[in-house]
């Protein structure tokens, strides 16, 4: 099998660090439009938003990531969430603490995965003796969240209690996400049309790497890809992205502040013809206010 390889260099690449769970309000947005029996496309990451979807009444979801490793954690989650109970599951993705990646517990869910993903995860433990909590503590393998002080269960209405977690399991019975590996600027390729494109907080990454490539107009090199991306989505259906509070930003970095969320590149877009509109969302850290950028087709 080839050797994983991990890097923290590749911020959004490839192959990088999982996220074990999202750093957005996932359930509050999706509760600000209306995605019942809506076809869903929507970024993978550690899967939340996916199975987010799911809970908030989505008909069908299909998941993209350019991470490859995206999958493997979907599938995890999916599999631990059909078969482990609900304290297991809180235990095992370290909301409970002492109980990270037990290994044991892994074992129960082990022969249920995806055969690429057992192999992944075999590998990933074989590499950390065996050893669960040192696994989830591996900077290379998965991103960490210690700075956010919002519990997952505060962000994921499936993980409040264990009748919506239950609730969650009846409704993956009949569902299934299909994935593909795609950046967002390939996925104005796909077939079929969406009611709802989730970028999460995508678009700031890909401005700020529009601008270290070159760009001398990132933000126009943004509206192209608006466009573009428009392909796929529905009549009367939308886009929209994530914006975290100008306190997060301050508290994670010192670079400044996305262009994408600035107020006047917001008037910059609707200026060129797009229709967005911003909402408010309760913030991932405590007192803080985050948005989304909903965007008309």
């Amino acid at each position: 099998m080839k050797k994983l390889d991990f890097s923290c260099e590749k911020p959004m690449a490839d192959e990088a660090p999982m996220y074990i769970f999202a750093t957005e309000s996932v359930s509050e947005y999706y509760k600000k439009i209306n995605i019942k029996d809506k076809r869903i496309l929507t970024v993978s990451g550690s899967g939340d938003q996916v199975l987010g979807a799911y809970y908030a009444g989505a008909k069908e979801v299909t998941a993209y990531d350019i991470n490859k490793n995206s999958k493997h954690i979907l599938n995890l989650k999916i599999v631990s969430l059909k078969n482990l109970t609900y304290t297991e599951f809180l235990g095992f993705f370290g909301i409970i603490k002492n109980k990270e990646f037990d290994y044991n517990t892994y074992k129960k869910i082990r022969n249920k995965l995806p055969d690429t993903t057992r192999n992944f995860f075999d590998e990933l433990y074989k590499l950390h003796k065996n050893n669960g909590r040192k696994l989830r503590n591996s900077e290379s393998i998965f991103r960490q969240r210690e700075k956010l002080d919002t519990s997952p269960r505060e962000i994921n209405d499936y993980l409040k209690n264990e009748k919506s977690f239950l609730r969650l399991r009846k409704i993956l019975e009949e569902k299934k996400p299909a994935f593909v590996r795609k950046g967002v600027n390939e996925l104005s390729k796909l077939r079929g049309r969406y009611d709802i494109l989730n970028l999460s907080n995508i678009p700031n990454y890909l401005v700020r790497s529009l601008k270290k490539s070159g760009s001398k107009d990132p933000l126009h090199e943004f509206y192209k890809i608006l466009i573009q991306l428009k392909r796929v989505i529905s009549p009367n259906g939308i886009i929209f992205y994530y914006i975290y509070s100008k306190k997060l930003a301050a508290y994670f970095t010192t670079q400044s502040r996305p262009i994408t969320t600035k107020p006047y590149s917001l008037k910059r877009l609707k200026d060129n013809g797009i229709d967005i509109t911003i909402r408010n969302v309760k913030g991932i850290i405590k007192n803080s206010r985050d948005k989304i950028a909903i965007i008309k087709s």
